[in-house]
């Protein structure tokens, strides 16, 4: 199955910083009236500058990306363009999608893992 990536710029001036849930619930709200999304469809977390407050700035690179396979591309394209998603009292608009190819990353990057009962900042290094 060969997989499709849209990114979508966001409109819109904050998020929780743990927001990964929150945007699922939103787009399952909103987009999908209370059904849930595909297994094959992926929402990835938003970039953006850290707050001290629990928030994240968003940026000019705070984009939503959804990875979805190129069959299902048109749908899901036309269903999020210019959506207004409320994440926890946090209005963002889906605008301008852009269609990519998934880029693989040399480095994987996690603010925290759960590991032994134990929260640990965590750096992998692919190949090391």
């Amino acid at each position: 199955m060969n997989f499709l990536e849209i990114q979508f710029e966001l409109r819109g001036k904050t998020l929780p910083s743990d927001h990964g849930y929150s945007i699922y619930s939103a787009v399952k709200k909103t987009v999908l009236y209370e059904k849930s999304l595909p297994p094959e469809v992926l929402l990835c977390s938003v970039p953006g500058v850290p707050a001290q407050d629990g928030m994240i700035y968003l940026n000019r690179s705070s984009k939503l990306r959804v990875r979805c396979p190129a069959e299902q591309v048109q749908y899901w394209y036309l269903m999020l363009q210019n959506t207004v998603l409320n994440v926890q009292g946090h209005l963002i608009r889906l605008v301008q999608p852009r269609l990519c190819l998934p880029q693989p990353s040399e480095i994987l990057k996690a603010r925290a893992c759960h590991q032994l009962g134990k929260l640990e900042s965590v750096m992998l290094r692919i190949g090391s």
